[in-house]
């Protein structure tokens, strides 16, 4: 985090020398950003520790809400709906509204989509859904849930039912895919939900297309993907 509040997203040498301006670096960056703050608010709410609160106080003064995508607009929802209720904060409530239309506003008929993507279902990061049912309960907006489950039955529902033939595969797609569906399932207690994340997150243990476990319980690694072949 710079001085001034905003965050970079790689070191370049073993020095610590920030890289500043790189296109996946550059300081304030949208992505990188919604992490960030996600991690000082996780910090904050568990250690209660006031360098984490200043640290994320810092932060959202740099957000420039109308250059966020859908993708990084709904981490920085869950990283502000985190903080305000480790605090309070009334102030935070419009930070959420406003990043709320960004996510809403991004659909293609009723699925949730990244604009700032160039796969704008993009199944990575994605948190839009969780990031909606959250503004709802904060907010007290009930129709966002609404937005959520349906977004979910057009994307994440046929993505967990594809995952093990499909190729390629990224762990953060399936794992993306089985936690929003954990917490889709939790929230509204379908049980299609809970089957399909119990089949998103098989996809780890060998239910995907090469049919072998990508995590590595010897080596304690996982493997970056499966792909055609």
């Amino acid at each position: 985090q710079e001085d001034d509040g905003r965050f970079s997203n790689f070191i370049l040498d073993w020095s610590g020398q920030r890289n500043r301006t790189g296109p996946t670096s550059v300081s304030g960056g949208a992505w990188w950003s919604a992490r960030a703050l996600a991690a000082l608010a996780s910090g904050y709410a568990t250690f209660g520790d006031v360098k984490y609160a200043n640290a994320f106080r810092r932060g959202i003064e740099t957000l420039r809400i109308n250059s966020f995508g859908a993708g990084p607009a709904a981490q920085a929802i869950l990283a502000l709906s985190r903080f305000w209720h480790a605090t309070g904060d009334r102030e935070l409530l419009r930070h959420i509204g406003d990043l709320v239309d960004v996510v809403a506003e991004q659909r293609d008929c009723v699925a949730l989509v990244d604009d700032s993507e160039t796969d704008r279902a993009h199944l990575w990061s994605r948190y839009q859904e969780v990031a909606l049912v959250e503004a709802g309960n904060v907010l007290a907006r009930p129709e966002l849930s609404g937005l959520a489950t349906r977004s979910a039955e057009a994307v994440l529902l046929p993505a967990a039912r594809r995952l093990a033939w499909h190729t390629p595969v990224l762990p953060s797609e399936a794992g993306c895919t089985a936690r929003v569906l954990f917490y889709l399932f939790r929230s509204f207690r379908s049980d299609t939900y809970h089957y399909l994340a119990r089949r998103a997150a098989a996809w780890f243990a060998g239910a995907n297309a090469a049919g072998v476990p990508v995590y590595d319980d010897v080596e304690e690694r996982f493997y970056d993907g499966v792909d055609a072949g």
